[in-house]
């Protein structure tokens, strides 16, 4: 889940870098973006040393995914379109 995760954000970090791949998009929302696509891989990430001490503990951290995607949408609200806002 990480790697692919990882991965899914390493394109959109080369996409984002070349203005003709993602014409009409704001630094803001390729941030946001970025953002997103990071969360999942990192919660995973730090889930595995939490389920080796704990497997409960560790699953249960998945939650913060929901959470940490939840505060994204909050903090980026104002900079993102009414039209990227459908997306999410």
């Amino acid at each position: 889940m990480a790697a692919v995760g990882l991965a899914t954000a390493a394109v959109w970090f080369y996409a984002s870098s070349k203005p003709a791949l993602v014409d009409g998009v704001t630094p803001e929302l390729r941030r946001f973006y970025m953002e997103r696509a990071v969360v999942t891989p990192a919660v995973f990430l730090v889930s595995i040393p939490i389920a080796a001490i704990n497997l409960a503990v560790g699953e249960f951290s998945w939650i913060l995914i929901f959470i940490a995607l939840r505060f994204l949408s909050h903090r980026y609200r104002d900079q993102i379109s009414a039209r990227h806002r459908a997306i999410i």
